[in-house]
C-alpha cells in the first residue's frame, strides 16, 4: 500500500484566493465521490465507504466557505487517496474473511472515521451560523486541520501492517496449509507488536488518543485598542536578539490575537522572514505532545528518531536566519506536569542564538521560574479594551448599530472583553439591537454567548471552564471557595479587605495567586485591589454560587461597614470611614441586594443595613436600589420599618428631582408615623416636606411645617432638631428675600451648630450667608463666607453642597465681570451635580448661565441655556423659577428687537409669579414690559451675535 502521509506540507498559509471556476470544480469532484461512494456499497469494510464519505463532508464545507480552500483540499486528497487504494485492496472480501486482529484495527478505523464526519459537520453548522471573519476562519482552519491530523493518526496505525498485501492474496487462494498459516499468524504478532510501539509513543487519553492541532500560521487579525502594547513587543524583540516574551491576561482577552498582529507585522517579518512558527498548545498536555508540536511546527517528522527535541534543536541550529517560536496558549502544558520539563525545553532553545519565543498564558503574572529569564521590559497584562476600541471592534462586525444608544450600556456590561464584544456582534448581525442583547445578557448572561460546537476561543463558557479545571485549582478547592465569594463584589476587593469579607479561607494569599495564575482575577496597576471581568463573574455566580456559611460572612462584614454610613447617628465614626465607605460603594449596594433577596438573611438587619447605607447615598450619590428593596421586604416586617423606609425614600427622591413621588413618600411615612404615635418621626416629615415646598418656591407651607415641626421637637425634648428647624426657617426667610429675617437667625444656628460640632449646618448656614451677602452687594464678605463653606464641605466629603458653593461664587464672578471665572465654577458645580443626579442643582446652573451669557452680549448661548433651565424647572414642578426663567428670556428677545416674543414672554411670566405670590419678581416684569415700544419693529429680531 502506498504511504500516503509519509509528511506534512512544508507550504505556509497565505490566503489563497479562490479561483473563478472553484465552485464549479467541487460540484465536479462530488459527483465523482458519489459515485466512488456507490462502488464501495459492496465491500462490507465499513471505513472503506466512511473514508469516501470524509470526502464528501469535505465538500459540502469547501462550498460554504471557501477561505478554507487549502485545508479541505489536504482532506479530502486524502480521504481520495484512501478510498481508491483500500477498495481496491479489499475487493471481493466478506466479513468472515477478515481475521479477528483485523477485525479490530478495521473497527478502530471505522470509529475513526465516524469521528471525522460529526466533526465535519459541526463544523458546518458553525460556518453556516457564524459566517465569515478572522476569528471564525481561523477556527474553521484548525478544526479541518485537526479532521486530517485524526485521519492521518488513524492511517499510520493501520500502515504498520506491512504484510497487509500478502495477508490479502492468502486469504483469497484460501491456502490452509500450515507454512501459510504459520505465516499469517506471525504476520499478525508483527502487526500487533507494532501497533503497540505506536500506542506507546501516542499518549492516550482516558478514551481515545488525543489529537494535535495543525500548526500551520493563522491568518493576521484585525485588532482594536492594542497599538502601544503591539509596538512594545516589536521593540522589545528588536532589541533582543534572543528575546523571551509573555502575553500576559484573563480568559477571552485577545493573547492570541495579539500575539498574531505581532507576528505578522512588516517589521518581525523582515526580521525572521519565513522562520516565523506558531504552536498552539492547548491541546499539548504533556512534555510528548508539545515537543511533538514544536516538531510539526518544523515540518519534521514526529517518528523521525528516539529523542525529538534533540532533532528539533539540531534542525533549528542547521537552519539560516533568525526564528521565532509563537507558544500559544502555554499554560497547558506548564500546568500539565512538571513544570521543570517545559522549563527545560524553552532553555534549550533559547540557548540557540537566534531563536526568540513569545508565549501565551493565561494569568496576571509571569510564572514563577528560576532557569528562565524574561527580556526586560515585561510586556503589562493586557487588560479591557478602552470604550472606543470596544465599539470600532464591535462596529465593524455589525456596523448597523452606530447610531444605537444602548451600545455603550452593552460594551461596558460586558467590561470590553474582546471576546465577549466579538460574540455579541455577531448575535447582533442577526437582527438584534444593542437594548435587546443587553437586555438578555441581564438575564442569561455567558450562556447568550455560548456557540454551538464551540471551543475556548469561540466559546466565553468553554474558555472559563478551562480556567477553573486547571490543575492549582483542582488541587486547592478553597481557591474556587475564595472565587466565589470575590465575585459577589463587582468594584473589586481591596486586598486587604480579603480576610474580612471571607473569613474561613485562612490560605486566602496562596488561593489568590492560584486564581490569578489560571487567569480568573487579576490586580489593579498598585497590586492591591482584586479585579475579576464582568463575563467571568457572571459564569462563576451562576455555576458556583457562595455556600451559606460564606455568603453569611460576606453579609456581616458589609453590614458592620454600612453601620458607619449614617453621618446622623456617629460624625466621627462616619468621617474615620469614609475613605472604606468611598472605595467599597458599589460592592456595599451589591451585597446589600444580594442580603435584600437572600431568604436565610436576617430582614430586620438586613433592612436597619441598608437604611444606613442610603443615608450614605443622600450625603454623596442618591441611588434609590437599595431603599426600593428594602422597603419590599420592611413591609412585612413592620409599620415603624417601614415608615422608616418610606421616609429615607422621600429624602432621596427628592435629591433626584421627583418630587411628586417624594412627596408621596412623605406623606404616607408622616401618616404612619402618626398612626402608631411615634412624634419624633412626623417631625422628620414635616421638616422634609418644608424643604420639598422651599424648592418649589412654596414659602407659607415650608414655613408652616418648619414652625409645627419646631413645636414638636421643643415638646419632645430635643434640642438638635430644634436648631436644625432654626436653619430651615432662615433658609426659608432668605428664599422669601426677607434678609432681614434670615440674618439673625442663621448667624445664630451658626454658633450653636459650631458649639455642638455639627459642621455640615455650620457650612449650611454660611454658604446662605453668603448668597445673602452677595445679593446684598457685600461681596468681599459673601466671598469669605463662600470660601469657607466650601472649604468645610470638601473636609466632610459632601460633594453637593462643594456644588452648591461653586453655584454661589460663579454667581458673585459674574456680578464682579469675571466671566472666565465664573464659567470655570460654573461648568465645575453641573459636572458634580450631574454626577449627583440632581435635577435642580443643574437647572439653577443653567440660569445663572443664562444670565452670565447675557451680560456677555452671547444672546444664543443665552437663549440656549435659559430654555433648557425652564424644561427643568417645569419638570421638577418649581413654577416660580421657570417664570424667572422667562422673564430673563423676555430680556433677551428685547435685546435681540424681537419685541413681539419679549412681550409675550414678559406677560407670561408676571401672571405665574402672581400666581406663585412672588410680587417682587412681578414687579420686576412689569418694568420690563414698560420699556418695550408699544408697535412691533417692522423689520423683526436682528441677527443674534
Amino acid at each position: 500500500m502506498p504511504y500516503i502521509w509519509s509528511r506534512t506540507s512544508s507550504t505556509r498559509h497565505s490566503g489563497d484566493t479562490v479561483a473563478s471556476g472553484w465552485v464549479t470544480a467541487l460540484g465536479g469532484v462530488q459527483i465523482c465521490l458519489a459515485v466512488i461512494e456507490k462502488m464501495t456499497d459492496g465491500i462490507p469494510i465499513p471505513f472503506v465507504k466512511g473514508s469516501a464519505s470524509v470526502a464528501l463532508e469535505a465538500i459540502k464545507i469547501m462550498k460554504v466557505i471557501c477561505d478554507n480552500r487549502r485545508e479541505c483540499e489536504e482532506l479530502m486528497e486524502r480521504s481520495v487517496s484512501l478510498v481508491i487504494v483500500l477498495g481496491t485492496s479489499f475487493q471481493g472480501l466478506t466479513k468472515q474473511d477478515v481475521p479477528v486482529h483485523m477485525k479490530q484495527a478495521i473497527q478502530r478505523l471505522t470509529d475513526d472515521f465516524e469521528e471525522v464526519i460529526d466533526d465535519l459537520k459541526v463544523i458546518q453548522q458553525k460556518t453556516r451560523k457564524w459566517g465569515h471573519g478572522w476569528m471564525i476562519h481561523g477556527d474553521v482552519a484548525h478544526d479541518l486541520k485537526t479532521c486530517s491530523s485524526k485521519l492521518n493518526w488513524a492511517m499510520q496505525v493501520f500502515q504498520v501492517m506491512q504484510n497487509i498485501d500478502t495477508c490479502v492474496q492468502s486469504l483469497r487462494r484460501g491456502e490452509e496449509s500450515l507454512r501459510s498459516s504459520e505465516a499469517l499468524l506471525n504476520g499478525q504478532a508483527e502487526i500487533m507488536d507494532k501497533l503497540r510501539n505506536l500506542g506507546h509513543r501516542m499518549p492516550q487519553t482516558s478514551t481515545a488518543t488525543c489529537s494535535l492541532p495543525s500548526s500551520e500560521m493563522l491568518p493576521e487579525p484585525v485588532i482594536f485598542g492594542r497599538e502601544e502594547f503591539i509596538e512594545a513587543a516589536i521593540k522589545v524583540m528588536y532589541s533582543n536578539v534572543g528575546a523571551l516574551l509573555a502575553i500576559l491576561g484573563p480568559p477571552g482577552m485577545g493573547k492570541t490575537a495579539a500575539a498574531l498582529k505581532i507576528i505578522h507585522d512588516s517589521r518581525v517579518v523582515q526580521l525572521f522572514g519565513g522562520n516565523r512558527y506558531w504552536v498552539p498548545c492547548d491541546r499539548a498536555t504533556s512534555l510528548e505532545l508539545f515537543v511533538e508540536l514544536l516538531a510539526r511546527s518544523l515540518n519534521l517528522t514526529p517518528c523521525a528518531s528516539n529523542d525529538l527535541l534533540k532533532d528539533v534543536i539540531n534542525f533549528i541550529r542547521s537552519s539560516k536566519g533568525r526564528h521565532v517560536f509563537l507558544l500559544d496558549n502555554l499554560e497547558t502544558p506548564w500546568n500539565a506536569g512538571p513544570q521543570s520539563d517545559i522549563e527545560d525545553v524553552l532553555v534549550r532553545l533559547r540557548a540557540i542564538p537566534n531563536v526568540s519565543i513569545l508565549v501565551t498564558m493565561r494569568g496576571d503574572d509571569y510564572p514563577a521560574s528560576a532557569c528562565l529569564e524574561w527580556s526586560k521590559p515585561r510586556l503589562p497584562s493586557l487588560t479591557q479594551l478602552t470604550l472606543p476600541a470596544s465599539r470600532a471592534l464591535f462596529l465593524r462586525i455589525s456596523p448597523k448599530d452606530a447610531n444605537d444608544p444602548e451600545l455603550d450600556k452593552l460594551l461596558m456590561a460586558l467590561d470590553c472583553v474582546p471576546l465577549a464584544l466579538t460574540l455579541m456582534a455577531l448575535l447582533s448581525l442577526e437582527g438584534e439591537s444593542p437594548s435587546e442583547l443587553l437586555e438578555r445578557w441581564e438575564s442569561e448572561r455567558t450562556k447568550l454567548l455560548d456557540t454551538p460546537g464551540g471551543d475556548r476561543r469561540n466559546s466565553i463558557e468553554d474558555s472559563i471552564k478551562l480556567s477553573l479545571e486547571t490543575r492549582s485549582m483542582a488541587q486547592n478547592p478553597s481557591a474556587l471557595d475564595l472565587l466565589s465569594v470575590l465575585v459577589m463584589l463587582p468594584a473589586g476587593t481591596f486586598k486587604k479587605f480579603i480576610p474580612k469579607v471571607c473569613p474561613s479561607v485562612t490560605d486566602w494569599r496562596f488561593c489568590l495567586r492560584c486564581l490569578r495564575h489560571a487567569g480568573l482575577v487579576y490586580m489593579s496597576e498598585d497590586q492591591q485591589t482584586v479585579n475579576i471581568l464582568s463575563p467571568i463573574r457572571s459564569y462563576v455566580i451562576l455555576h458556583h454560587p457562595p455556600k451559606d456559611h460564606l455568603r453569611h460572612d460576606l453579609h456581616e462584614a458589609y453590614f458592620q461597614l454600612a453601620k458607619n454610613s449614617n453621618y446622623r447617628v456617629n460624625r466621627e465614626d462616619f468621617l474615620r470611614a469614609l475613605p472604606d465607605l468611598r472605595r467599597e460603594d458599589i460592592n456595599l449596594q451589591a451585597v446589600l441586594l444580594d442580603a435584600l433577596k437572600d431568604e436565610c438573611a436576617e430582614k430586620e438587619m438586613v433592612v436597619k443595613a441598608s437604611l444606613e447605607y442610603t443615608e450614605y447615598l443622600i450625603w454623596t450619590n442618591p441611588r434609590s436600589d437599595v431603599i426600593v428593596g428594602a422597603k419590599r421586604v420592611a413591609h412585612a416586617i413592620g409599620a415603624r420599618q417601614y415608615a422608616d423606609c418610606l421616609w429615607t425614600h422621600g429624602r432621596l427622591l427628592r435629591l433626584r428631582g421627583q418630587l411628586d413621588s417624594a412627596r408621596s413618600n412623605l406623606e404616607e411615612a408622616k401618616a404612619i408615623y402618626a398612626t402608631i404615635g411615634y412624634n419624633l418621626g412626623v417631625a422628620r416629615c414635616l421638616r422634609s416636606l418644608s424643604v420639598l415646598h422651599r424648592m418649589q418656591d412654596q414659602h407659607l407651607a415650608a414655613r408652616a411645617e418648619v414652625i409645627e415641626a419646631t413645636k414638636i421637637y421643643k415638646s419632645l425634648g430635643h434640642p438638635f432638631g430644634v436648631i436644625n428647624c432654626l436653619v430651615d426657617l432662615g433658609l426659608t426667610f432668605w428664599r422669601q428675600g426677607d434678609f432681614r429675617s434670615a440674618i439673625p437667625l442663621l448667624m445664630k444656628a451658626e454658633v450653636i451648630c459650631r458649639a455642638e460640632g455639627d459642621y455640615k449646618s455650620v457650612a449650611l448656614c454660611l454658604w446662605c450667608l453668603g448668597n445673602i451677602r452677595r445679593e446684598q452687594g457685600l461681596y468681599d464678605i459673601a466671598r469669605t463666607l463662600l470660601v469657607e463653606a466650601k472649604s468645610m464641605y470638601v473636609e466632610l466629603c459632601f460633594p453637593r453642597g462643594v456644588a452648591q458653593c461653586l453655584r454661589g461664587l460663579a454667581e458673585l464672578y459674574r456680578k464682579e465681570n469675571r466671566f472666565d471665572s465664573a464659567h470655570t465654577a460654573l461648568d465645575e458645580a453641573k459636572k458634580i451635580f450631574a454626577k449627583l443626579h440632581y435635577s435642580l442643582g443643574t437647572a439653577r446652573c443653567l440660569y445663572i448661565q443664562g444670565n452670565l451669557y447675557r451680560s456677555e452680549h452671547q444672546l444664543k448661548s443665552a437663549q440656549r441655556s435659559l430654555e433648557e433651565a425652564r424644561a427643568k424647572f417645569t419638570a421638577l414642578g418649581n413654577r416660580l423659577c421657570g417664570a424667572r426663567c422667562l422673564a430673563a428670556l423676555g430680556s433677551v428677545y428685547r435685546e435681540q428687537r424681537d419685541y413681539d416674543s419679549a412681550r409675550k414672554m414678559l406677560s407670561e411670566a408676571r401672571r405665574e409669579c402672581i400666581r406663585c405670590g412672588d410680587d417682587v419678581e412681578a414687579r420686576l416684569c412689569a418694568k420690563e414690559l414698560e420699556k418695550l415700544p408699544k408697535q412691533s419693529t417692522p423689520r423683526g429680531p436682528l441677527p443674534i451675535p
